[in-house]
């Protein structure tokens, strides 16, 4: 009664109890909601996959992120809940029914019906008074069950399909019929064989379920929730090879409908790697928030089968935490996902542009395996065959979603291999393409990481205007890289210009979000020139051993050593070089910031002809604005050390140029008084660079704060060690101490320095001048 008189209400979808199979908790049904409004068309991607990453938590944040959903969509739908009671504990039956009220309380426009067969623990529940059901108005929520025998009838429950249906044959034909969530005459006769309207018009005789009419008059069936989980049951038990038939046939029934969530429970349903492979790969967003059924049935894949598809492999080693399959740990995963993408793009069958994912998802798959050589040049060769494609516009609309996000991870991996120029070629098409066919979650990550390789360039207004295109995006409630790409590009830009008010707050957003640590570099470096500002070069290099000695352990990326390279060679223009930092130096050759540095510490030795040879290679190897800035600061040192103050001129001119086009200020830095005011007085105009140089210490001012507490000898000595060794017990087996006086020691340190951390210790003794000798040494 409640089916029919609800199908006749304008304006509404039905969301019918998803009773598959059980689902183990409130949020997990919760989820089941949000994949089914996805599927219908309410609600975008995006939100698909950010209310579903809340969702699959518990408390306040999921509530809080399904109800603002609910409350934003135009057309609230109206849900009914099946039997629910029945297929969970009281526990979750109540959480559920809890969650209701607090959805309707913010969406009044909500309707939810809840249909109970039996007794719960809700009928104790006096709201009776308040419901109301006619044919023009569903109620906020209606209960039926006995406690409401007055106000209306209940279907009795049905008895068993084998009392009802004596016949096999037409039993098997019910039961095949009964595995969509709701069928038709032309997919029932798919399925069986059998006269589609005959048979699902018998099984409306028979009480197992209703016929329905969209609001465009298209007819179509559904059976009882319980009907279809006894059907399941009966075909698993008694026509297993039917059924497993029957999922593939829905499976692709579904695909070429383009219901790819359907179609992928289904394919699972069917066992069938293939099929399996092939609608994973095309589901938005990749690697979907399945519902928890999916995921059942997946975690109980044999892992060897798992193995054989690149989909189902990174599935399980992007969900390794909620994974059955301990013995296969996250790298092994991603290293079978790498693998079994290299199988499929085997296959002479495939088209192009599912042979590009699947390069893609291979090059992704690698990089998080931890094969970073491998995974680059995957990367180089996708860059090179996408912007093809690209060209010729031969995506395959089918996979465009799938092709944008391995497009993202491989320009990622070409820019933790600094390859940049590539990165940024990929970005920009891709930028393109997400903007050309609405694809605005994507288009902003691209946006994001556009605007922190400019940024890394020294294209500072460019790479400003790309992070505010994206932060329009962001500020509606957006997560992901593309927040971490901003939170970096600021920085990077603070940097750069030498903002230290914005670089303090920039530095201070990192440390306080969940930005991905491959990023600790970038902080760290923002840290150090904060350091360097204040004058206190011993507590910078404290600071890069300490980050270092972190992070050495694992697989460093190029371009992180590289930039860790650069604060080696500026830290040892302060007579500060990290020791730790040797560990992981950039072993490529030199670059042009590389060789500036250099040339800047031969000009502090007073080595002019090496520092000159080295410029000169510089300047032929300049490929970005930061690169060409650093040159020329160090080209007009050169020119006022050697006395050719026309040369320094000439140089200072350009430096104004590039100040003026990107906003560059950090080399400047490296100039001491005596050369800003030599440059100062060969300009006409030096209002613009006397700005420029206010910004930032010139390296002569450099000051060691002088309100130092008292430490004794043995304290300085072994606080001292711990800064050169970084390990207690190499502390003590140096200074010949047990470990328990070198712990004393150290205790006394701590609480003179109110610190409560080595690495806290250690930079606090630095930065008051404690880890420096007598005689300038540490």
């Amino acid at each position: 009664m409640v089916r029919r008189w609800s199908a006749r209400v304008p304006g509404t979808v039905i969301m019918w109890h998803d009773a598959r199979s059980a689902p183990p908790s409130a949020a997990s049904f919760w989820m089941r909601l949000i994949t089914q409004l996805h599927s219908r068309g309410l609600i975008s991607d995006e939100h698909l996959f950010r209310t579903a990453t809340v969702a699959n938590g518990e408390g306040a944040a999921m509530r809080a992120a399904i109800g603002q959903l609910l409350a934003a969509l135009d057309d609230p739908p109206t849900l009914i809940v099946d039997d629910l009671q029945r297929a969970v504990s009281a526990e979750i039956y109540v959480q559920v029914i809890d969650d209701i009220a607090y959805f309707l309380a913010g969406c009044p426009r909500l309707r939810v019906v809840i249909i109970e067969s039996e007794r719960s623990v809700v009928d104790d529940i006096d709201i009776s008074g308040r419901i109301t059901i006619g044919a023009e108005h569903v109620p906020p929520v209606a209960f039926l069950s006995e406690s409401f025998a007055a106000h209306m009838s209940r279907t009795p429950r049905a008895p068993s399909l084998r009392r009802i249906v004596n016949d096999d044959r037409l039993l098997k034909a019910v039961c095949l019929a009964a595995l969509p969530h709701s069928t038709d005459v032309e997919l029932t006769h798919a399925l069986t064989g059998a006269a589609g309207r005959e048979l699902l018009d018998a099984a409306a005789e028979w009480g197992l379920g209703t016929w329905q009419s969209t609001p465009t008059d298209v007819e179509h069936f559904t059976f009882r929730a319980t009907v279809r989980t006894e059907a399941r049951a009966e075909l698993h038990r008694s026509w297993p090879i039917d059924k497993i038939a029957a999922a593939r046939r829905l499976a692709l029934w579904y695909l070429a409908r383009a219901d790819r969530d359907l179609a992928f429970e289904f394919a699972v349903m069917s066992e069938d790697i293939a099929i399996i492979s092939h609608v994973g790969l095309r589901l938005v967003p990749f690697v979907a928030p399945f519902p928890a059924d999916v995921v059942d049935r997946l975690a109980r894949f044999p892992i060897d089968r798992v193995r054989e598809s690149a989909v189902l492999s990174l599935w399980a080693a992007t969900y390794s935490n909620a994974s059955s399959h301990p013995t296969a740990s996250t790298t092994e995963l991603y290293a079978a996902a790498a693998a079994a993408a290299a199988v499929q793009n085997s296959d002479a069958d495939i088209g192009a542009t599912e042979k590009l994912v699947l390069l893609g998802l291979e090059s992704f798959a690698a990089r998080r395996a931890g094969d970073a050589v491998r995974g680059a040049g995957l990367a180089r060769q996708f860059h090179a065959r996408a912007l093809k494609h690209l060209a010729a516009r031969r995506i395959d609309e089918a996979l465009l979603q799938p092709f944008v996000e391995f497009a993202y991870q491989a320009s990622a991996t070409l820019t933790y291999g600094d390859e940049n120029e590539a990165a940024i070629g990929l970005l920009a098409e891709l930028e393109k393409l997400c903007r050309a066919h609405g694809l605005e979650y994507r288009r902003s990550s691209a946006q994001a990481a556009l605007g922190y390789h400019y940024a890394a360039t020294g294209d500072v207004p460019k790479g400003a205007a790309f992070a505010r295109t994206a932060t329009a995006h962001t500020a509606r409630g957006s997560r992901g890289s593309h927040t971490a790409f901003l939170q970096v590009s600021n920085l990077v830009r603070a940097a750069l210009a030498a903002d230290l008010v914005q670089l303090r707050l920039a530095v201070a957003a990192l440390d306080d979000s969940t930005a991905p640590a491959s990023h600790w570099d970038l902080r760290l470096f923002g840290e150090v020139l904060l350091d360097l500002d204040t004058g206190n070069a011993t507590a910078a290099r404290v600071r890069v051993d300490s980050a270092v000695r972190a992070h050495a352990r694992t697989n460093v990326p190029i371009s992180i050593r590289r930039r860790v390279t650069y604060l080696h060679d500026m830290l040892r223009l302060f007579g500060e070089p990290p020791r730790a930092a040797a560990a992981i130096l950039s072993r490529a050759p030199a670059d042009a910031i590389s060789l500036a540095l250099g040339a800047a510490h031969d000009i502090n030795n007073e080595d002019l002809d090496e520092a000159s040879a080295k410029l000169g290679r510089a300047s032929t190897r300049t490929s970005t604005p930061i690169a060409e800035h650093l040159v020329y600061v160090v080209l007009t040192r050169l020119g006022i050390a050697g006395g050719d103050i026309k040369g320094a001129h000439s140089t200072s001119e350009h430096l104004l140029l590039l100040l003026r086009a990107h906003g560059l200020r950090l080399g400047f830095a490296l100039f001491d008084e005596q050369e800003r005011s030599t440059i100062l007085a060969s300009v006409g105009d030096a209002r613009e660079l006397r700005e420029a140089f206010a910004a930032t210490t010139a390296m002569s001012s450099r000051f060691t704060s002088a309100h130092a507490p008292t430490l004794t000898r043995g304290q300085l000595t072994v606080i001292r060690a711990l800064a050169e060794l970084g390990d207690r017990q190499a502390v003590a087996h140096t200074l010949f101490l047990s470990p328990g006086t070198v712990k004393a020691h150290l205790r006394a340190v701590y609480k003179k320095l109110d610190a409560h951390s080595q690495a806290e210790a250690l930079y606090k003794a630095a930065a008051l001048g404690l880890l420096t000798t007598p005689r300038g040494h540490t």
